[in-house]
């Protein structure tokens, strides 16, 4: 017997007859109920198998429960792993459903693509191609950061430096992305047959100063490689029968074997589709094409009512009045432009902007002023004709277009190059409240001058 129960042993002998026929305490060890509780060892032995049977009876062993609780919980276990992979074979099968519903949608819309032949139906109700307007080639303005690096040497283009761009059709959106370059590094770049000084967007915006080096830039360039007559026989077209299936660089369907086929810098085109396209640079007559000679009766008679004869190319003395015109223009714009930025606030710019129509929250501030100008100077175009939306002046386009869409988010095709116009209105409470615009400023409707050397991007 340990020394602890002894000593328990002793504590419970010690008791008196009334404390024994009080409670019987309860005990988990064993020895503690073998003690002689009375006189006789028999009445002690058959107390303690008593309270044995009725601490056995009362309260279960530990041990067993634990196990209880083991098994009981190793089955929910297995019920919720059950119950989770259940879940994921559905979710896989759901993804693979998708999965499958996204191949069949993919394979449908190249189908009826290629049943639309690449056409789209238009706001005018018109089933026309659906290629990019033509846009400039060039980009020109003053870096706003010193972050753009050049495109052709790789190093920085620091901030408010003249950064000239190369322009072309965005992958990505229905746009025209740009690659920006050092002064330098762009002539290395761009090509000659369109180095026009109007071909850059934002030129009228820049100084007069820079205006003048990008034009004799270009002139040096143009001297260097023989000329323009010399660098537009590079894109003399060559006419001939295709022996092979190819695609049309302009409406990109194909051409067929056998078909008559026109081809340009190692680029094939229709007959027609090149006739429209701002990749011809060639402005001759049919019997300049190579290879007309060796045609038939058949594809002669073809070419020549296509190309009947050579067009006329702006006469120098028009070039220079019209050069003239639009360097008075421009100073009329950017003196405006310094004006409308030291008298006007933000608030009041996009106030009168909403007031005649045109007002935008995607425009940055710096084009709701040169939207201001362009309806201060030359008055607020009439709305579309074909969907009633606002028409404005496309800097990249050279021309008027409607920036509508219909339901299908196909851009309106309005285009023009004189529309109508109505004075800029200035409502009366930004005029007691700004004297600039009380006294001093003007809303005019002048015609505005267009250039004549342009040509397109593509």
């Amino acid at each position: 017997m340990s020394r602890a129960a002894k000593k328990n042993r002793k504590v419970v002998i010690d008791l008196s007859e009334d404390e024994l026929d009080g409670p019987v305490i309860e005990s988990s060890s064993e020895d503690d109920f073998k003690g002689d509780v009375s006189s006789s060892e028999s009445e002690g032995e058959s107390e303690s198998l008593s309270s044995s049977v009725v601490s056995s009876e009362v309260e279960p062993s530990p041990v067993k429960k634990g196990k209880k609780k083991v098994t009981k919980n190793s089955t929910m276990k297995k019920s919720r792993k059950s119950e989770v992979k259940e879940e994921h074979k559905e979710d896989k099968k759901s993804v693979q459903n998708k999965r499958k519903h996204s191949m069949e949608n993919v394979k449908e819309a190249k189908k009826m693509k290629t049943e639309d032949s690449g056409e789209r139906k238009s706001i005018s109700g018109k089933n026309e191609s659906t290629h990019r307007a033509e846009e400039l080639p060039f980009a020109v303005e003053y870096a706003k950061t010193s972050r753009a690096t050049c495109k052709h040497c790789g190093s920085k283009i620091e901030k408010d430096e003249l950064k000239l761009c190369t322009r072309f059709p965005s992958p990505f959106f229905d746009g025209y992305q740009e690659q920006g370059f050092h002064f330098v590094c762009f002539f290395n770049r761009a090509a000659k047959v369109k180095l026009f000084p109007h071909n850059f967007k934002g030129f009228d915006w820049i100084k007069e100063e820079d205006q003048e080096r990008i034009k004799k830039k270009i002139d040096d360039v143009i001297e260097s490689a023989g000329g323009m007559e010399e660098i537009l026989k590079e894109y003399i077209p060559t006419v001939s029968i295709g022996k092979r299936s190819a695609k049309c660089a302009e409406c990109k369907e194909s051409l067929e074997k056998d078909e008559l086929r026109i081809s340009c810098k190692s680029q094939n085109f229709h007959v027609k589709c090149y006739k429209s396209s701002n990749k011809r640079f060639f402005k001759g007559s049919s019997k300049e094409i190579y290879s007309y000679n060796t045609m038939s009766d058949e594809h002669k008679k073809l070419l020549d009512e296509l190309f009947p004869k050579a067009e006329e190319s702006v006469k120098k003395e028009e070039l220079d009045e019209n050069e003239v015109k639009l360097k008075e223009q421009a100073k009329m714009m950017n003196d405006l432009k310094a004006a409308f930025e030291k008298n006007l606030s933000r608030d009041e710019v996009k106030e009168l902007l909403e007031a005649n129509g045109h007002g935008s929250d995607k425009r940055t501030h710096e084009r709701n002023i040169k939207c201001l100008i362009e309806l201060s100077l030359f008055g607020v175009p009439e709305n579309c004709k074909k969907c009633g939306n606002v028409v404005e002046f496309s800097e990249s386009q050279v021309k008027f277009v409607c920036r509508g869409k219909d339901e299908d988010q196909v851009r309106c095709d309005f285009k023009t190059k004189a529309p109508v116009v109505t004075r800029l209105h200035v409502p009366d409470n930004m005029k007691d409240e700004n004297e600039y615009l009380d006294k001093v400023f003007i809303p005019r409707k002048r015609t505005r001058i267009l250039p004549k050397d342009t040509m397109g991007a593509e």
